[in-house]
């Protein structure tokens, strides 16, 4: 069985830490904001807010714990893109990060009741050093923002 609890993303709450064990359901001790469920995940799914035409993938959390698993997280990582998130270049990616999917993203924050959200944490990504751990799936259609 596999078991997957939805994480909050930048543009839209559409990915999954999915846990082959329901015992990765807890808290890694010291860090409430890091849950081991990810961590113990066979495959991670979800999405970043831009993909340059060089290759370069730009991924923003509010806290960090997203890119946290992405980074250190299961084997696999799968990240869904849509055509609107393809970007020419790192300045583009960036000035799309500020201009369109955080203030999209604050703004369903805050229709929720929820105070906002923000770009905290900011990774770039040049390069997957282990071989086909992470694949990108281009959708030829606007996903997210």
């Amino acid at each position: 069985m596999v078991y997957c609890a939805p994480t909050p993303l930048l543009n839209g709450p559409d990915a999954f830490g999915c846990a082959s064990r329901p015992e990765h359901s807890d808290r890694v001790a010291g860090n409430p904001g890091l849950g081991s469920f990810g961590q113990g995940s066979d495959v991670y799914l979800g999405s970043v807010q831009a993909v340059t035409r060089s290759g370069q993938v730009v991924g923003v959390d509010y806290s960090g714990s997203r890119q946290a698993f992405y980074l250190f997280g299961p084997a696999r990582g799968i990240w869904v893109v849509g055509v609107n998130e393809v970007v020419p270049d790192l300045d583009a990616a960036l000035a799309r990060l500020h201009g369109i999917a955080l203030p999209e993203e604050d703004a369903r924050m805050k229709a929720t009741g929820a105070p906002g959200s923000a770009a905290n944490k900011t990774v770039i990504y040049d390069a997957e050093p282990l071989p086909e751990r992470v694949t990108i799936v281009l959708v030829d259609q606007p996903l997210g923002f």
